[in-house]
């Protein structure tokens, strides 16, 4: 007979384990009585009745093959060595003494395999499947549903407004256009011509409160030797004004501002080839999540005409899309878009529609009105 024969107490012990397994793979897999689904869209829940409570036969099964175990030697040398049987191969189950014979690790090594096999089998039999690893390594741009399209101003942008009336604003928060689902351009049109005037205005009223930064690209010519001083220095404003496009009878006062209210945002990143994907939130707190989720089938999303165009897979989409009604639009003086759900103190925007704009500063947890500038007809 083998020196390495398995020996009874083993057995027991490795049949407790997997008879403890088996039990609940078996009631997992059980037949469940049918509950209502619970939630809306992509978060919708089944409960399952009776899971995880252990009923009066199963714990007679568990405490039967527990008596039918010898007991536990003591620890080697332990006060009460003489009064038990000793099994030196039987271990302790609440204090282990520790085996690093080759044949004692495979037997601990085959009871960790049989164990996690059947919890995977659990697993399995539960209905749940593996995520999808097919996931966007960047949030997506602008998904139909969202209750807003955000860009990014800086006086560059502006140069380019006032050459083309039609200039396409770009959702750029990245800054290094990293994205690659969603629509990634807005132009006005001619209902919003007069909105996309005024955004020059306010933001440099912004600008009296929060000052341009500029970055230096390459070395300044005034300081390197070789290079003509009349060549003229390159510069990169790094802390351009984030602008939020909304339907103009949106009341951000009421509801919160940097939240998309997009119950189909799932289903619409499938489109471009993510059947898993992160949802994008700009005010990203827990409190921020829920308001998004729950009043999702209550704000209208934005109105914009889509481009005809084929969704291409891991591609966003360039041409422009179209408002198809009158916009209004917020000039955030913060990047700190949670800031502004939470409406902290001492902040500023700009409300900016086709008629007017108004400053606001927060306080008390309120906006209150600063003044109103009127562009006229």
């Amino acid at each position: 007979m083998s020196k390495h024969q398995l020996h009874r107490r083993d057995f027991l012990y490795q049949s407790l384990l997997t008879g403890a397994c088996a039990l609940g793979a078996g009631r997992l897999a059980a037949e469940e009585q049918p509950l209502p689904v619970l939630g809306q869209g992509a978060f919708q829940y089944r409960p399952v009745a009776g899971w995880g409570v252990l009923d009066e036969q199963t714990r007679a099964m568990l405490q039967q093959t527990l008596s039918l175990i010898p007991p536990a030697p003591p620890v080697k040398g332990g006060p009460k060595a003489t009064e038990r049987p000793n099994y030196p191969d039987w271990r302790n189950i609440v204090n282990p003494m520790i085996d690093d014979s080759k044949w004692n690790r495979r037997k601990r090594m085959a009871v960790r395999c049989m164990t996690v096999s059947f919890l995977l089998l659990i697993y399995l039999a539960n209905g749940q499947r593996l995520a999808a690893t097919d996931r966007p390594p960047y949030p997506g741009y602008f998904l139909p549903g969202d209750a807003f399209f955000n860009t990014v101003i800086t006086e560059e942008v502006l140069k380019k407004l006032d050459k083309d009336p039609d200039y396409a604003f770009e959702d750029n928060r990245d800054g290094f256009n990293l994205y690659n689902s969603g629509y990634q351009r807005l132009s006005l049109g001619k209902q919003n011509r007069n909105l996309a005037k005024q955004i020059k205005t306010a933001y440099y009223d912004i600008r009296q409160i929060r000052p341009l930064l500029l970055h230096v690209l390459g070395e300044s010519p005034n300081s390197v030797n070789d290079n003509p001083r009349d060549k003229k220095t390159e510069l990169m404003e790094i802390n351009g004004l984030s602008l939020f496009f909304y339907n103009e009878d949106y009341d951000w006062k009421k509801k919160h501002i940097g939240l998309k209210y997009n119950e189909n945002w799932y289903q619409e990143l499938q489109k471009f080839g993510y059947p898993n994907g992160a949802y994008g939130a700009y005010a990203n707190t827990p409190e921020a999540i829920i308001e998004s989720w729950r009043f999702s089938t209550v704000i209208p999303p934005l109105s914009v005409q889509l481009p005809a165009v084929t969704i291409k897979k891991h591609e966003a989409v360039t041409e422009p899309m179209i408002p198809k009604g009158r916009l209004k639009a917020l000039m955030l003086s913060d990047d700190d878009f949670n800031k502004f759900y939470k409406i902290e103190e001492h902040l500023n925007l700009i409300e900016i529609t086709n008629e007017k704009s108004i400053n606001y500063y927060s306080g008390e947890g309120e906006w209150h009105e600063i003044g109103e500038r009127d562009f006229g007809n």
